[in-house]
């Protein structure tokens, strides 16, 4: 299980001239932006479940519940998600709001080719402001940015657009419980229709965020990366790493070493990351395998 706390946001306009609508009536006030509670469990023999609770964007307050199920080692992955929310403002007296009777959601299914970090969606919803219909997808991963390319056909309404995440510093994020760091990355959106059709409930969980680079395909796509810039050892094997397979494991697999090739290491990883220790020793690993036979070894670690 996993429960993690959106970030706490207030929203400072750099200029007070925007046009209010019903949608966004305090578009000009200073206010609260979105806050957000996530809690994420695996439901045994069933899948992947999430829940989401707070103020979301778009100026909408309640309740979001999802689910997921992984297919053919992450290969495909069935999607659902029901949302209730209510709306939402900043006025003169403080906020206003209203009941959580309007919902929204989806259905849908994700393809991820092998060897490629891509996805393919498609996804049949019931949209934030009423409007029902289809939307396609395809994304790709960089080490630098994401890109997302989408087309949706809602009430006889056909739109079309890219989202391109671009990633802020640091990179690799610092652990801990409170920690004051930028957003991950800025999601710049462009759609061919201002109107609000197709539009969905923002700062809600995700289980495909959650699960991603866990499904095989994008393991194999992100061989050399997760291999600590290294190529893997071997058509066919699964990324390596210095502790192990993909860094889930913390001693050599049987698929690390190609047959009749021997393999000597040493590595010292953090203080802040260390087994035990952790903040005054840092870990040190020596290891030394043979591969004899496929997808067979003799190894031995130390620490």
């Amino acid at each position: 299980m996993a429960r993690r706390a959106g970030p706490g946001v207030v929203v400072f306009p750099l200029r007070d001239d925007f046009e209010e609508t019903p949608l966004a009536p305090d578009v000009n006030r200073s206010r609260p932006g979105p806050l957000t509670l996530e809690q994420f469990a695996w439901l045994p023999g069933a899948g992947l479940g999430s829940a989401t609770a707070g103020l979301f964007g778009q100026n909408r307050w309640g309740l979001s519940l999802g689910f997921a199920r992984p297919l053919a080692g992450g290969a495909w992955l069935l999607d659902a998600q029901l949302d209730a929310t209510g709306f939402w403002a900043a006025s003169d007296s403080g906020l206003t709001y209203s009941e959580p009777s309007r919902t929204s959601g989806h259905l849908g299914v994700t393809w991820r080719p092998p060897l490629l970090d891509v996805a393919l969606r498609l996804r049949g919803a019931r949209y934030l402001y009423g409007d029902q219909g289809s939307r396609w997808s395809s994304s790709a991963r960089s080490a630098i940015s994401t890109w997302r390319f989408f087309a949706l056909r809602t009430d006889g309404v056909e739109v079309a657009g890219v989202r391109l995440g671009i990633p802020v510093p640091p990179l690799v994020r610092p652990a801990g419980r409170f920690r004051v760091i930028p957003p991950e990355r800025i999601n710049l959106v462009y759609r061919d229709q201002a109107a609000p059709f197709g539009t969905r409930l923002d700062e809600v969980a995700s289980r495909e965020a959650f699960l991603r680079q866990l499904s095989r395909p994008s393991l194999a796509a992100n061989r050399d990366r997760l291999a600590g810039g290294r190529p893997a050892a071997g058509p066919g094997l699964h990324p390596v790493s210095w502790v192990g397979m993909t860094g889930f494991v913390t001693t050599p697999g049987a698929a690390s070493s190609p047959t009749g090739t021997p393999r000597i290491g040493y590595a010292q990883g953090p203080r802040r990351a260390a087994w035990d220790h952790r903040g005054s020793t840092p870990t040190r690993s020596t290891t030394a395998s043979l591969g004899f036979l496929p997808r067979v070894e003799v190894a031995c670690a130390g620490r």
